[in-house]
């Protein structure tokens, strides 16, 4: 019995011992399942970054990496250009479209488009992807894109609408109603022509008139002015038809009263398959109120629009 007692006695310190011993080996797993947890998210986080290779969309098509379809969602500024991006490639790459690109479109009568929005995008091993493009127009007297008009990756716009495009980018300033009027000072050579309602349309007519030598006081000045009498108003559209014999297209602007106020097209003849109009006006010689823009085809009136000014 007392062997039995003693041995007994022996298995009871030993119970205690192990459920000690067993504590804290669940102690230390659940530390190093922590540090494990730890160390796979690190290297999930840097498997993505560091196995994705940058590189710009002229030299990822160069190095036949990916294949592209850009295409016209219709208009020249805003997000007027969707790509269709696939990665040819059995790594991740990230394509990278900066601002300042021109893309140029199948018709040569079209105007180029030109990037103010860089974008970064991520392709997984023989993803395919679609994003939308943030640009304006670079050609002012060519016709607008009209919808799923094919276009093409170009070089950089010149030096110094390529600066302006990456300075619109830096400040997100490119869905400002002057972004572009200001980018046809730098890609047509026109005057500036802006509305003055925050500091952002200040700081970019300020850019402007450094990048193009004139005074920024006297140009502050006057549109300004401009804009006092009534909050500046500007109306602009294209205008697209896709004809199966010559027609004439009149567009006008009447009052409530259906008086014209403005000639906005004539009388132009447009030919047999596709035509793109733009139409563009302010407030400047107008009193506030509603206004009805009419458009004819042929002496027939096929549109009307509301058009009210506040």
């Amino acid at each position: 019995m007392h062997f039995l007692s003693e041995y007994n006695f022996k298995m009871y310190n030993n119970f205690d011992d192990t459920s000690f011993y067993n504590q804290s080996i669940k102690r230390n797993m659940k530390n190093i399942l922590i540090i494990i947890s730890l160390v796979l998210l690190n290297f999930t986080l840097f498997n993505k970054t560091a196995f994705s290779k940058s590189i710009s969309i002229s030299e990822a098509l160069k190095n036949k990496m990916i294949t592209i379809k850009v295409k016209s969602t219709s208009g020249h500024t805003g997000e007027c250009l969707s790509v269709r991006m696939v990665n040819l490639k059995n790594t991740n790459i990230i394509v990278i479209i900066e601002a300042g690109r021109m893309f140029i479109p199948a018709d040569s009568g079209v105007q180029n488009l030109i990037v103010v929005k860089r974008q970064n995008i991520e392709l997984s091993p023989n993803q395919i992807k679609t994003n939308k493009i943030t640009a304006v127009c670079a050609q002012k007297e060519d016709a607008g894109p009209r919808q799923d008009l094919e276009f093409t990756a170009g070089s950089f716009g010149i030096t110094e609408a390529k600066k302006f495009a990456e300075w619109l980018d830096t400040k997100a300033y490119y869905n400002n109603n002057n972004t572009q009027n200001a980018m046809w000072t730098f890609t047509d050579n026109m005057d500036p022509e802006f509305t003055i309602s925050s500091p952002q349309d200040k700081e970019m007519l300020a850019y402007v008139a450094a990048a193009k030598n004139l005074n920024y006081e006297k140009l502050l000045k006057k549109f300004t002015n401009k804009s006092t009498p009534n909050s500046r108003f500007r109306f602009s559209s294209t205008l697209n038809f896709t004809l199966s014999y010559p027609q004439v297209l009149k567009v006008v602007l009447c009052d409530k009263n259906n008086d014209i106020v403005k000639q906005c097209i004539a009388g132009d003849t447009l030919a047999i398959g596709n035509n793109s109009k733009h139409i563009e006006f302010t407030n400047d010689d107008l009193e506030n109120g509603k206004y009805y823009l009419k458009i004819y085809i042929d002496g027939k009136m096929i549109k009307r629009r509301e058009i009210v000014i506040k």
